[in-house]
C-alpha cells in the first residue's frame, strides 16, 4: 500500500508534532502538543564581525524555556482559529507541521497570551488595545510586556542568540561559512546541516523556494531545531526578526545576524511577510 506523504510523516514518529490525523486539533490538545527545552542560564564570548580580536557577551542570568519548533499552522490554527500562513494546503505536503508564516508581531503576541491561558499561567503581555483582526491581521495596537508573568511570550534578540548558539561561537552551531553565504543556487555545507534557505528550499514544482516541514535537520545540542533559516523569527523588539528564511541567502541565517541587515527600513511589527513567524519562550522561575 502506499502511503501519503502525511502518513509516511506519521510512520516515521513525528508523532510529537501532529495528530497524525485529518481532523483538526482543539485548543486544549494542540496547547499541550507544544514542547520545549529548558535552556540554563551562562555566557559566552562570541567575536565581532570588524574582523578585530575583540568578542562580545552573549548569554543568561536566568534558565529560559524555548520552544523545540518554530509555531506551526496546525498549533496556530487550533489556538486562534485562522491560518494566515502562504505555504499552506494540497500543493504542500505536511503543511500543518510547517511553520505558521504571514503574521504580525501583535498575531504573535495573541497567540503567546491564548497558549499561557491553556496552559494555566498568566499571560506575559497586556494588551491594552489592537487595530485589525487575526484575520487580516492586527496590524497596529498598544502592548506591554509584564515582567513578573509567568506565561509565554516572545524571545529577546540576546536571549534568541543564546538559545541558538547553543555554546557555539561559528556562524551556524554546525560550524562557519564556507564563502561569503551571499548567493543564492550556491550550497553551504554547514548551513544546509541546520537550516532551510533560498539554495535547499526549492523543488521542481516550487523553483523558488517554499517553508519545510519543522524539525527535518540538525538541531543544536540544546535539542532545538530550525533556528537557522525556514522563517524569520520575530522577537520581542517589535521590528526585529532573527534567523534568515526559506527565501534568503545563508548570510542572513547566521546565529548573529539580524532584520537590520535584510530590511533597511526596519521590519515593521505590524507587517505580514510570508517568510516571517515565531517560536515562543518563557522564563523559569
Amino acid at each position: 500500500m502506499k502511503l501519503s506523504t502525511f502518513s509516511t510523516i506519521c510512520a516515521l514518529g513525528l508523532f510529537f508534532l501532529s495528530s497524525c490525523s485529518d481532523s483538526p486539533l482543539t485548543p486544549e490538545e494542540a496547547a499541550t502538543k507544544v514542547t520545549f527545552v529548558t535552556v540554563p542560564s551562562g555566557y559566552i564570548e562570541v567575536p565581532l564581525e570588524d574582523g578585530s580580536s575583540d568578542t562580545r557577551t552573549v548569554g543568561l542570568d536566568y534558565s529560559l524555556e524555548v520552544s523545540l519548533y518554530e509555531t506551526t499552522q496546525e498549533e496556530f490554527q487550533a489556538l486562534l482559529g485562522v491560518n494566515p500562513s502562504w505555504f499552506t494546503g494540497a500543493n504542500y505536503p505536511g503543511w500543518k507541521i510547517r511553520p505558521v508564516e504571514h503574521v504580525t508581531w501583535f498575531d504573535a503576541v495573541v497567540y503567546c497570551n491564548r497558549l499561557s491561558e491553556l496552559r494555566g499561567l498568566q499571560p506575559a503581555y497586556q494588551i491594552n488595545y489592537l487595530e485589525g483582526n487575526i484575520n487580516v491581521g492586527y496590524y497596529n495596537g498598544s502592548v506591554e510586556l509584564l515582567p513578573d508573568a509567568n506565561g509565554y511570550r516572545l524571545p529577546n534578540v540576546n536571549e534568541w542568540e543564546y538559545a541558538c548558539r547553543a555554546g557555539t561561537t561559528t556562524d551556524f552551531y554546525t560550524g562557519d561559512l564556507i564563502g561569503d553565504g551571499k548567493t543564492c543556487g550556491t550550497h553551504e555545507l554547514n548551513a544546509e546541516k541546520a537550516g532551510w534557505y533560498c539554495t535547499n528550499s526549492r523543488r521542481p514544482s516550487v523553483p523558488n523556494g517554499e517553508t519545510k516541514r519543522v524539525g527535518q535537520l540538525e538541531p543544536n545540542s540544546f535539542g532545538i531545531y530550525d533556528m537557522h533559516g525556514n522563517v524569520w523569527e520575530w522577537c520581542q523588539e517589535a521590528n526585529t526578526v532573527k534567523g534568515g528564511s526559506w527565501a534568503n541567502e545563508p548570510f542572513f541565517a547566521r546565529s548573529s545576524s539580524f532584520v537590520g541587515e535584510v530590511w533597511q527600513t526596519g521590519c515593521e511589527g505590524g507587517a505580514r511577510y510570508f517568510n516571517v513567524g515565531f517560536r515562543v519562550v518563557r522564563t523559569v522561575r
